[in-house]
């Protein structure tokens, strides 16, 4: 990547300036060493900076932050983690990872690798661009205006399951939850 577009810091802002030039659309950037360092960078870029965490300062970078800013340390998860005591990524990172993974099974062993900025855990598993089978598959449809009528609602529902119903037979999967998002 350095040779085609130069440094870090410039190849982001090339990007940074392409995107708006081209889309009007603000966007935040995060450079780092792990992918799990730069999606935490970008968050904390938003919502429209660049963030970059030099190699080395990882763990760092990561120790005041919050349990929660770790990519899947939700509600349950970060309540079980302040029970413990565990408030910060540091804190998180202190701790032995056999109490980790007495508390949280294999989630704790990943939940220590990332509170030291390694890909560990979820889509951090595998190698960037892995083929690999969809984790979910949806379809969403957005009206130019607010509706409430009944007949709209049920026939633009029964299409998009149509086609949803389609990309699972097509991948030979089946579902095991259904979620209907409605605004």
């Amino acid at each position: 990547t350095e040779r085609l577009h130069g440094p870090p810091l410039r190849a982001a802002d090339a990007l940074h300036r392409a995107m708006k030039a081209e889309t009007q659309l603000n966007c935040s950037i995060g450079i780092a060493s792990s992918r799990v360092v730069a999606k935490i960078s970008s968050d904390l870029a938003k919502p429209n900076g660049v963030l970059y965490v030099l190699p080395g300062t990882e763990a760092a970078f990561l120790a005041p932050l919050a349990v929660r800013k770790i990519p899947g340390v939700g509600k349950v998860t970060e309540k079980a983690l302040h029970d413990l005591g565990i408030r910060t990524v540091g804190d998180l990172a202190r701790l032995d990872e056999g109490l980790l993974k007495s508390h949280f099974g294999q989630w704790g062993m990943a939940l220590a690798g990332k509170a030291q900025g390694f890909d560990a855990g979820g889509w951090f598993d595998e190698d960037i661009g892995a083929d690999s089978a969809p984790k979910s598959i949806s379809h969403e449809h957005t009206f130019d205006r607010d509706t409430a009528d009944p007949q709209l609602l049920e026939s633009t529902l029964a299409r998009l399951s149509e086609m949803v119903a389609r990309r699972l037979r097509e991948n030979r999967l089946h579902a095991r939850t259904l979620q209907l998002k409605l605004r």
